[in-house]
């Protein structure tokens, strides 16, 4: 930033500015993955790092900061939301809060239409 030398996105990658690199025509997918990592992150657990990285960064690590961030840890993992991240890894089902608030609870589209032939069928028996 100093000097204003201009460098290659191989470069940056090479030298630790930014964690992945990929063509273009592969960019929006690459985005996408990515995006998807952090929003199937619990969002009290985001807060919560996002607190915590500027305690810990440039800190000497030693027994202290260990036990600090070890019990922080561990205060996330007694959440509500960590229980129901653990549930739904177990499940194998999304987390409530990746399905948007809108669509929780509400059919899978194919369900509706299943149901509508069900009645439609049993209507036309009755």
């Amino acid at each position: 930033m100093l000097s204003g030398e201009e460098f290659d996105s191989a470069e940056a990658y090479r030298i630790g500015l930014v964690h992945d690199i990929c063509e273009e025509p592969e960019l929006n997918a690459t985005v996408g993955r990515m995006l998807a990592n952090l929003y199937s992150s619990g969002p009290g657990a985001v807060v919560a790092i996002k607190k915590l990285i500027p305690e810990v960064a440039g800190a000497r690590i030693d027994e202290d900061l260990m036990e600090m961030v070890a019990q922080r840890i561990a205060g996330i993992r007694v959440t509500s939301e960590a229980q129901e991240g653990l549930s739904a890894y177990l499940e194998k089902r999304k987390t409530s809060w990746v399905t948007p608030a809108s669509e929780r609870g509400r059919k899978n589209p194919k369900d509706s239409r299943q149901d509508a032939k069900s009645a439609k069928k049993n209507k036309n028996n009755n």
